[in-house]
């Protein structure tokens, strides 16, 4: 664990309102790399997780399961994967801060011709252009970038169409 700290959006305990507050940024194990998230999407799943504790093994938590950044630390035995690689994942938890470590078997490297925003939404987008959720190529970056993402929920849940929204992390207040 470092010393270091960053920006997060912390849901204190069961279905506590979120708070956007410090935390360590962790150093990556063996498999793992650190990510400085520049962008991360917004899933119906949060909703979900912070209404009913879904996946969030302890607390306080931070969830956000839809991210793209670029690998700030590289974890014993990652093969494949460098700093300052960009890149994007599907992550159980952890998206909505500025460092995350995720398992590099997850990372998708991100293409050239592809967004940070576009990356971050990618996971749900088939889906969500299915259903008619969403218009393709709108894209809605939340202000304030962490405290951002707690409005936006509500505006999920209340039933927000044809926009991808997502948030920056590194834009969060200190």
């Amino acid at each position: 664990m470092s010393t270091a700290t960053q920006q997060a959006l912390i849901i204190p305990s069961p279905q506590a309102p979120f708070v956007v507050g410090p935390r360590p940024i962790t150093v990556p194990g063996k498999g793992e790399v650190r990510l400085k998230l520049l962008s991360a999407g917004l899933n119906p799943m949060n909703i979900v997780q912070h209404q009913t504790n879904f996946f969030i093994p302890e607390y306080p938590a931070i969830i956000g399961v839809d991210l793209a950044g670029v690998i700030d630390e590289v974890g014993e035995g990652v093969v494949g994967f460098a700093k300052g690689d960009e890149v994007f994942a599907q992550a159980m938890n952890g998206g909505f801060q500025q460092y995350t470590t995720v398992p590099s078997a997850t990372l998708i490297r991100k293409p050239k011709n592809i967004s940070f925003d576009d990356a971050a939404s990618f996971q749900e987008l088939p889906k969500m252009v299915e259903k008619g959720v969403i218009v393709p190529n709108r894209i809605e970056v939340l202000p304030n970038g962490l405290a951002g993402i707690p409005d936006a929920l509500e505006r999920m849940k209340a039933g927000v169409r044809g926009v991808k929204l997502v948030a920056h992390p590194q834009e969060s207040a200190a």
